[in-house]
């Protein structure tokens, strides 16, 4: 489900975003961590191994593949943690839950798509696993992974403040019903020392660039200001009422569309909570899945409060509903006590993953830009590959080749992810205006609202006699994304040479 095809899907405009980034700390190893914007440094290093897999230093020869298998490792890395977790659960609900996420139509998609998120639940999953290792069994291995996570998950996304908020409130909430338990095993001080400096020289040398740029390590501790007034709404865009998230997962429903839905697993997460919160036999496995269960609660109450919203980020909360979905169907498997009603159970659980495993495939391979997919949040049209086939096919008719000057002329500079796909031209000017300072390129690429100026500055500013006649680059209308047209304009003996 995650390796196939991995670069039919046009680049999102973050996914490019993140690509230009790597680009320069794979040609020049220079990485500068932005408290701004763009998130953390780790999917840019992490992105090194590939390209140095395949021998490749410069941008150019890195394809949409390369970038995207890095989430692809870390999505199924998440799996073999479930597995791991053996001396914790029992085997069937490992099975059955490894099985749902590597199914979930959401997990799969965005193990496919070049942003942290991904990276992001691994990391924040490792910690929970190592962690609960380390209590059941102290032992320095078990701290300085953890501890590693932890610094992992700090230098891969701002909203890792949000994971450790739940994380604690969570082991509160457990500490409080199970304190007299003996669960938690009393750990040795050098332990915890060994965690917290494991994870302080991780943060250290992903921010600081591998000590290359000290600043980054003061940034991202500056950087929650910025991103707290994101979050609190004072950021125009991505702002959703507090349902967004169980409308993402519940119900999608589009005119020759199929239904998109993972309520299936939505409803055994609720059976399976329920079930694990019931008066009942105080087990480690209990603890642990109580626990897991309080996270998953506290963080999809968090991120449905947060008036910022994008369908990446409940992923946090997510693969903890999915894995209680798969406890939950154990559950009333050994509830049902009569063969019939067990066989037609089953049948109905079976149901339930073919059309799950039906959405994953269709959402991936057949939707994956779609305007129906609910993971399609923003992205970029398949016409990216007719204006980028457009313009290669011009810079081969015309004399300067990949050196053709090219303009990019985009309303409040919104050109992405044109810099991803025109990567291999030389002589590319990227502007919010026409800029009449600037000469005038054979190819342009513009905003409709922008149209105007062009043509000012195309009947204005060549001197009598020198002007040239601008024709149409496309022959139809061409969006860059859903309900964002984008226009070309072609110098007219280039396009008759074409």
């Amino acid at each position: 489900m995650r390796l196939p095809k991995l670069a039919q899907r046009p680049m999102h405009t973050d996914e490019a975003i993140h690509a230009i980034k790597f680009g320069s700390l794979l040609e020049d190893f220079s990485y500068q961590y932005d408290p701004y914007e763009y998130h953390g440094p780790t999917l840019n290093f992490f992105s090194l191994v590939p390209a140095w897999f395949k021998g490749t230093h410069k941008l150019v020869n890195v394809s949409e593949s390369d970038l995207r298998i890095v989430p692809v490792f870390w999505g199924l890395f998440l799996l073999v943690l479930l597995l791991s977790l053996k001396p914790v659960i029992p085997k069937n609900l490992i099975l059955i839950s490894a099985f749902f996420m590597a199914i979930s139509p959401a997990l799969v998609y965005y193990s496919r798509y070049y942003i942290q998120e991904t990276l992001f639940i691994s990391f924040s999953f490792a910690i929970i696993v190592f962690f609960f290792r380390f209590m059941q069994k102290p032992k320095w291995y078990w701290a300085m992974l953890c501890g590693i996570f932890i610094g992992l998950l700090h230098a891969t996304k701002e909203t890792c403040i949000l994971f450790f908020a739940a994380l604690f409130l969570s082991l509160f909430i457990i500490w409080l019903l199970h304190r007299n338990n003996q669960f938690f095993t009393t750990c040795r001080f050098k332990y915890f020392v060994i965690l917290f400096f494991s994870a302080l020289i991780t943060s250290i040398l992903f921010f600081s660039s591998f000590f290359t740029h000290p600043q980054g390590i003061l940034d991202s501790v500056l950087t929650f200001k910025s991103y707290f007034e994101r979050g609190t709404g004072n950021h125009f865009h991505h702002i959703h009422p507090w349902y967004y998230y169980l409308k993402l997962f519940i119900w999608n429903n589009y005119q020759n569309r199929p239904l998109w839905t993972e309520a299936f697993f939505l409803f055994f997460s609720i059976i399976g909570i329920g079930f694990v919160f019931k008066p009942q036999e105080i087990k480690p496995q209990t603890v642990f899945l109580r626990f897991l269960s309080l996270l998953a609660i506290i963080q999809f109450i968090i991120y449905s409060i947060i008036p910022y919203k994008t369908p990446w980020s409940i992923l946090s909360a997510w693969y903890l509903l999915v894995i209680m979905a798969g406890y939950g169907v154990i559950c009333i498997y050994k509830t049902i006590k009569n063969n019939v009603l067990r066989i037609l159970f089953m049948v109905f659980v079976g149901m339930g993953i073919l059309h799950i495993g039906f959405q994953t495939y269709m959402l991936n391979f057949k939707y994956d830009a779609d305007l129906s997919n609910p993971y399609v949040y923003g992205h970029t049209s398949y016409d990216i590959y007719k204006v980028v086939d457009a313009v290669e096919k011009a810079a081969q008719v015309h004399q300067d080749s990949l050196n053709m000057y090219i303009e990019i002329i985009a309303s409040g500079d919104d050109y992405w992810p044109f810099p991803w796909y025109l990567r291999s031209f030389k002589n590319v000017a990227y502007r919010h205006d026409a800029n009449f300072q600037l000469p005038l390129a054979p190819v342009i690429l513009a905003s409709p609202e922008l149209e105007n100026q062009i043509m000012q500055k195309i009947y204005t500013l060549p001197k009598p006699g020198e002007r040239n006649l601008y024709v149409p680059l496309f022959d139809s209308y061409l969006e860059l994304r859903p309900f964002v047209e984008f226009r070309g304009y072609i110098v007219k003996d280039l396009w008759d040479k074409l």
